[in-house]
């Protein structure tokens, strides 16, 4: 799976409005990206950083 796609799309569904529905790959996607994250290059592993700071979903420590 490609890490960056499952980024974009977590980070869409999570900011579309709840009235779309679009929320059914948001806990996969997730998950994918924490198990994937220490292999990830540095400009990836910076992104998902910041958006971390900010998401109530995803959460890497």
């Amino acid at each position: 799976d490609n890490i960056e796609y499952r980024f974009i799309r977590l980070i869409i569904q999570e900011q579309a409005p709840s009235i779309v529905r679009y929320r059914d790959n948001i806990e996969e996607d997730s998950a994918l990206i924490i198990a994937a994250y220490q292999g990830l290059d540095e400009r990836l592993k910076r992104e998902i950083d910041r958006y971390a700071k900010t998401s109530k979903l995803l959460n890497i420590q």
